[in-house]
């Protein structure tokens, strides 16, 4: 994948989850090698990062351009519950190819430029996620079930270091979105303000709060040497959903939504009969009296007539 004209191969480290790893490979007719043909949504390879198209260099350290569909597949089986696959997009093999470089590991720490010389860029962190991992703590910032001020959320602007922008994503079991993992001490990511456990509503201004995985990271990755992320803590989004509102920048500052009321809050509630007059007792009594149902006298009339 070309970033800021460099040219890589990336290292997916897939991990095995219920319904297996979730990729499928086909090979192209005439050609050497194989390619992701699909990627089950929300499955382990979509968390890995990896991409339909993509082109399998390396398994598990392994050489596989020229192997067989059979013996990629054995190699991948090689380790019971993960697999690691050095892939490259089709662009970025195109590239490579044309400039004769062998496609190695390396790469990804030494990438090659449109002009061919090599540049060391370490790879930002943000394409490792961990699909069963346990919720994050949350922590309570509303008064009297109202907000308070720090019920908002934040927009955290990045300057990509030497070492990446310093954080890694993943995915909670049974929620939507995409959540900060871990923040690196010393990173941009701690000096903007994230906090692990922060959910990722927009990037750069668009909103991506339920795009896949591999869509947020290109987002980033695309965005050069600097990122704008809007973020919620737990407690927010927890406030943002009660109001069923979605955040974005407009609530950094100014009011907040108000939280819709619980359904059992909306009934109207009944009168205590000690303290209705006599009235109220009345009126309540004839709006429980059941009518006498209508009676279809044509029915009738042709009924007695059969006597």
């Amino acid at each position: 994948m070309a970033e800021n004209g460099v040219h890589k191969p990336r290292l997916c480290k897939v991990i095995k989850g219920t319904d297996g790893y979730g990729f499928h490979l086909h090979g192209e007719k005439g050609k050497v090698g194989q390619r992701i043909r699909k990627i089950e949504e929300g499955s382990a390879a979509e968390s890995s990062g990896l991409l339909v198209g993509d082109r399998i260099i390396c398994v598990n350290g392994h050489n596989v351009e020229k192997e067989s569909h059979q013996d990629v597949v054995k190699r991948i089986k090689e380790k019971e519950n993960e697999t690691e696959l050095l892939v490259v997009d089709e662009q970025t093999e195109k590239f490579l190819k044309e400039k004769g470089v062998p496609i190695t590991a390396d790469l990804i720490t030494n990438g090659t430029e449109d002009h061919g010389q090599a540049q060391d860029e370490p790879s930002p962190q943000v394409a490792e996620e961990v699909t069963d991992a346990a919720p994050m703590k949350e922590t309570d910032k509303t008064v009297n079930g109202k907000p308070s001020a720090e019920t908002r959320p934040r927009l955290c602007k990045l300057e990509k270091g030497t070492g990446g922008y310093g954080f890694n994503l993943h995915s909670e079991k049974g929620k939507p979105g995409r959540y900060i993992r871990s923040v690196d001490a010393g990173t941009p990511a701690e000096a903007a303000g994230m906090l692990a456990g922060d959910r990722i509503i927009e990037v750069n201004g668009a909103n991506m709060e339920y795009e896949k995985h591999a869509k947020l990271v290109t987002a980033i990755k695309e965005s050069g040497d600097s990122v704008s992320l809007l973020v919620v803590d737990p407690a927010t989004d927890d406030f943002f959903k009660s109001c069923d509102v979605t955040p974005s920048e407009t609530h950094l500052t100014g009011p907040l939504p108000t939280p819709k009321p619980a359904k059992d809050e909306e009934k109207p509630e009944e009168p205590d009969l000690l303290t209705m007059d006599l009235t109220m007792l009345k009126e309540k009594h004839k709006s429980k009296k059941k009518k006498a149902p209508v009676s279809d006298w044509q029915k009738r009339r042709a009924m007695f007539n059969e006597l």
